[in-house]
């Protein structure tokens, strides 16, 4: 679409030269009529002189639309080529014929309309945007079907007025944007319009005014008018958008060279923070280093990360992995994750006179940054503090469970040799009165007591062995099956009196295992005692062997009152007992099931314990199993 701009070049000229050049179109045109005062011969004269000055501006604007791009010089000099047809058209032979007055201005009217046509054909054309450019093609096409249909129709110049008030109609709509004069600038377009207004009443009017000359007057003035806007300044049309590129590129350099200035002034002052900041960096107490994220090695390191890692410099310390100068976590270090935020880790430093503890904190400095910056937080004498605090608890915690497991021992001790030597007086008195029964009784009542002496001391001594590790096992491949049933048959009578029901089982009679015979004795007693202990009244007591291909599990199950799931993480620890424990009157010492633990350990076992409240406790004793061909073979060699 043509811009208002470039048409502002075109359509307006000075008024004085307008007028300068009018005078002197009006005082030629009298010349030719005073001199050739034949209506013939002034047509003739008028149509040669236009056809040498159209023919000589049509080759001249001809040759500028090869240096011009402009729809409006093109669609020009295609104007002025027809209007040099129309002129050579006059030149004919059937054209040389004398005309009166009427038909003198009956021809000037039509050259005026005609080129009116293609000016209004032009301005609308160049007037319509690129999307529109097909459809203003096809109509043109039209148009010029019509004109062309015209030329060779009886009807001779009907169609083509009737076209041409249509296009003069849209010409006006189009220059009603343009002032008629603006900045002592006539319109010419617009002067134009008014000419062939004034003309074309004229022709309906039968009032001959000079239309020729007045199309002859038109018509150079405007020849002039586009010479000087379209030829004789063609480079400022060429040149106008490159010269307003080079006002706004130099406009641009000029932002730019502002902004570069403002850019340095910026640089300037990140370069002084950076010094400022590389200085606070290098002396801050506290220690700093710079980690590559990718590698995790050390990029830069300050003076008080230096003196902490003793008999290193910073020349050594560059480019190492972090985790060879600082002791921590490898795998939380390398499987970092910076969105959750605040980092800090533990770590510490080993040196010949003591080991430093820090708190790790690792932020991650920026999205695009490929480094990590790292801050260590001594933390050496909180972790000795928490280290004592945690070291009085526990032996704060340790003394109350001597103090506990000494009370508990006392009670285990006095009462059954209360009881034994209660029995032993009233058996005295049971022998004198010759009563079998009675003494029976007391001497089963005795008998338990003695178990649970026996049971007592072998837990204190197997206690103290495994402290001092002074304990090993007699290993020997046995037959479990046979050294369980035995140890239970003389737990049965201890059972009963408790009103507990042992039962065994087993899934094969020959069932070889490495083991200690007195130690398995010992476990089987703990286990039994400590389930018959925690037992409701008439409970029952499973024991059961059963054996796979390569390992055979002792399984001891009671239907007692359970275990908290806290408790069983620590029943094998030494002096651990539950909330039950406190409930019974005959307490525990703590010691049974950490014997327990340990004898089977001794002897390449391993024991395993599940309870639930309310329903019973059941320990599994786990060994490897010696096939009896492999033992068989053994014994005979």
């Amino acid at each position: 679409m043509l811009e208002r701009e470039n048409w502002k070049d075109i359509i307006y000229w000075p008024i004085k030269k307008v007028v300068f050049y009018l005078v002197i179109m009006i005082f030629i045109d009298s010349f030719i009529y005073i001199v050739f005062m034949d209506y013939k011969d002034i047509l003739d004269m008028i149509n040669n002189i236009l056809l040498i000055i159209t023919g000589v501006s049509a080759v001249i604007i001809i040759n500028t639309t090869m240096l011009l791009s402009e729809r409006i010089v093109k669609l020009t000099s295609l104007l002025y080529i027809v209007i040099v047809v129309f002129a050579l058209l006059e030149l004919l032979p059937e054209h040389k014929v004398y005309l009166k007055e009427a038909h003198f201005a009956q021809v000037g009217f039509e050259r005026f309309v005609y080129m009116w046509f293609f000016f209004a054909l032009i301005l609308v054309y160049t007037s319509m945007g690129k999307r529109e450019n097909q459809k203003i093609k096809i109509i043109s096409y039209f148009i010029i079907s019509l004109f062309i249909c015209n030329q060779f129709t009886a009807r001779s110049f009907v169609i083509i007025k009737l076209l041409t008030i249509i296009l003069f109609i849209i010409s006006c709509f189009i220059l009603a944007d343009f002032k008629f004069i603006e900045n002592s600038k006539l319109n010419i377009a617009k002067s134009g319009n008014i000419c062939f207004i004034l003309i074309t009443v004229s022709s309906f009017k039968s009032t001959y005014i000079y239309v020729y000359e007045a199309f002859f007057i038109t018509m150079i003035l405007c020849t002039v008018v586009l010479m000087n806007n379209i030829v004789n300044n063609p480079y400022k049309i060429l040149f106008k958008d490159l010269f307003e590129k080079g006002i706004e590129m130099g406009n641009l350099n000029t932002k730019i060279i502002e902004k570069n200035k403002e850019l340095e002034f910026s640089q300037n002052i990140v370069m002084k923070k950076e010094k400022v900041f590389k200085s606070f960096f290098r002396n801050v107490p506290i220690p700093l280093v710079i980690l590559n994220k990718e590698t995790r090695r050390i990029s830069f390191a300050n003076s008080s990360f230096v003196n902490i890692v003793e008999n290193k410099s910073l020349k050594s310390i560059i480019n190492k992995k972090f985790t060879s100068v600082i002791n921590i976590d490898e795998g939380k270090f390398n499987n970092l994750n910076y969105s959750e935020g605040k980092i800090i880790l533990r770590g510490s430093i080993s040196n010949e006179e003591d080991l430093k503890y820090f708190d790790i904190e690792l932020i991650d400095s920026s999205t695009s940054s490929d480094e990590i910056i790292v801050i260590l937080n001594d933390v050496t004498s909180k972790v000795k503090v928490d280290s004592m605090k945690e070291a009085i608890q526990n032996k704060m915690l340790e003394e109350n469970l001597k103090r506990d497991f000494l009370s508990n021992i006392s009670h285990d001790l006095k009462t059954p040799i209360n009881v034994i030597y209660s029995a032993i007086q009233l058996e005295e008195c049971l022998i004198k009165n010759n009563n079998i029964d009675g003494l029976k009784k007391y001497n089963t009542i005795s008998k338990q007591n003695c178990i649970s002496l026996i049971r007592l001391a072998n837990n204190l001594i197997d206690t103290s062995r495994i402290e001092s590790d002074y304990i090993s096992a007699d290993l020997k491949v046995k037959n479990i099956v046979d050294i369980i049933e035995n140890i239970i048959a003389t737990l049965v009578d201890y059972a009963h009196n408790n009103n507990v029901d042992l039962i065994f089982d087993t899934n094969e009679e020959e069932v070889y295992v490495e083991l200690d015979e007195d130690f398995m004795q010992r476990i089987i007693v703990n286990l039994i005692s400590n389930s018959i202990k925690f037992c409701n009244y008439n409970g029952m007591i499973k024991i059961n062997v059963q054996a796979s291909y390569k390992k055979v599990v002792v399984s001891v199950q009671d239907n007692g009152i359970g275990m908290e799931e806290e408790f069983i993480k620590d029943i094998f620890n030494r002096y651990s007992m539950g909330k039950n424990n406190e409930a019974k009157s005959n307490k525990g010492t703590g010691i049974g099931m950490f014997v327990v633990k340990r004898l089977m350990e001794i002897q390449n076992g391993d024991v395993f314990v599940s309870s639930k409240i309310g329903e019973g406790t059941r320990f599994d004793l786990v060994f490897n199993r010696v096939l009896e061909r492999r033992y068989k073979y053994v014994a005979q060699n």
